[in-house]
């Protein structure tokens, strides 16, 4: 039997060339032991590690500059490479991360045990709440979470303490966009979407996409604080 593509788990394209959103992780995660080199080791051929570093350490100055950071969640923290890179620069911090994935979040507590990880989806308007964080992200998931984003950034700001901050680090293809354009498009788009829905919940800090030809993707870095 023909071995099913990874990305096909995720996005599939049909006979218009069009992207259809299929959000398989757990078959993913059961077919791959590093979906999107979250090691930051190389996957076909294609070397993440260069890009990952730079966003991640961007993330992480980004982070200390914050003054309250004593409890942080990463939404979608797959395996849980990107808190524990984090970890160096958050010393006391408590790190915390949720993924939609069992599968994920079973191998995350096997890498990295000092940290607590748990099930959950954002996207989910019966999410329930159990404690609050000074700083939550979305890191690498804007487009898992495309067609529910209203309801997850409505959960994210439940999950904040008063004056907590929202941080969306993410990737943005150098190329057109072929997905979702009409509820994100682009870094510009980002933006857009949160002004025009959740202006009265947030309050914009810093905005910033870096471009370089030397990177795989474009990275883009949106700073909200909880009103």
């Amino acid at each position: 039997m023909k071995k099913k593509a990874s990305k096909e788990f995720i996005f599939k394209e049909n006979r218009e060339g069009q992207l259809k959103f299929i959000g398989d992780f757990d078959g993913l995660y059961a077919s791959d032991s590093d979906p999107w080199s979250q090691s930051a080791d190389s996957v076909d051929g294609n070397d993440y590690r260069k890009y990952y570093n730079f966003s991640r350490t961007r993330l992480s100055n980004e982070i200390t500059n914050i003054e309250n950071k004593k409890d942080l969640l990463e939404v979608g923290c797959g395996t849980g490479f990107v808190l524990n890179f984090l970890a160096d620069s958050l010393p006391g911090s408590s790190l915390n991360g949720i993924d939609i994935s069992p599968i994920a979040i079973q191998r995350a507590r096997k890498n990295f045990p000092e940290y607590n990880f748990s099930v959950g989806d954002i996207q989910s308007s019966e999410l329930v709440v159990k404690q609050h964080y000074d700083i939550v992200m979305f890191n690498q998931i804007l487009w898992y979470i495309l067609e529910n984003l209203n309801t997850a950034v409505l959960n994210a700001h439940k999950l904040l303490r008063p004056g907590g901050h929202l941080l969306i680090s993410n990737a943005f293809l150098k190329e057109r966009q072929r997905y979702g354009a009409q509820i994100v498009n682009g870094f510009s788009g980002c933006q857009q979407f949160m002004e025009l829905n959740h202006n009265s919940s947030f309050s914009k800090i810093s905005e910033n996409l870096y471009n370089s030809s030397d990177l795989k993707f474009n990275d883009g870095m949106l700073i909200y604080k909880c009103t």
